[in-house]
């Protein structure tokens, strides 16, 4: 089975007080009193996905903008708190797909929210939210058109390395591809 997160890949593009995208005033007054709103955009919704969150969004004082250029980004949902927490009271009435959108929806929704979280990764677990964490940049290539290549010897980026690190670096994103 495709995962929800891949199959939508639900992303948080936006977080504010006010729905950025409401201009009608009508529009606006009525679904204001929601919270925090929250701009998502969905990828691979097909069109009865499209119609069936459409319908949903308009019911509960939410909007879905289709997208009409093509690209991966199917829609942009426009959400505010007050309808996610109608999401539960009417999500056994939607269809299948329709209730797999709004989980994918609110899982975003649900990670975006997180204040601390941590990341695997091969040496151990980088954790993140918990304080400010400083990343480095080391280009490693010869033509690199940040530094001219100075650190492209592997002796010069083991050095620039440790030197970020002791400059409180907690991450080091290596530039190794021209």
């Amino acid at each position: 089975m495709v995962s929800i997160l891949t199959r939508y890949n639900p992303r948080v593009l936006d977080v504010s007080p006010h729905d950025s995208w409401a201009v009608e005033g009508k529009f606006h007054r009525k679904h204001a009193g929601g919270g925090t709103h929250y701009t998502l955009s969905l990828e691979g919704l097909s069109g009865a996905d499209r119609d069936s969150l459409s319908r949903w969004a308009s019911s509960v004082g939410g909007r879905l903008n289709i997208a009409v250029n093509g690209g991966p980004c199917s829609a942009l949902l426009s959400i505010n708190e007050g309808a996610l927490r109608r999401v539960s009271s009417n999500i056994r009435d939607a269809g299948a797909d329709l209730k797999c959108v709004l989980d994918a929806v609110e899982g975003a929704i649900s990670r975006c929210r997180r204040k601390a979280f941590c990341l695997p990764y091969s040496g151990g677990t980088l954790r993140l939210g918990q304080k400010t964490c400083v990343m480095g940049i080391l280009n490693v290539t010869p033509d690199s058109f940040c530094d001219g290549g100075r650190h492209y010897e592997p002796e010069k980026a083991l050095a620039r390395a440790f030197q970020m690190i002791e400059e409180g670096a907690g991450i080091i994103d290596v530039g190794g591809v021209s």
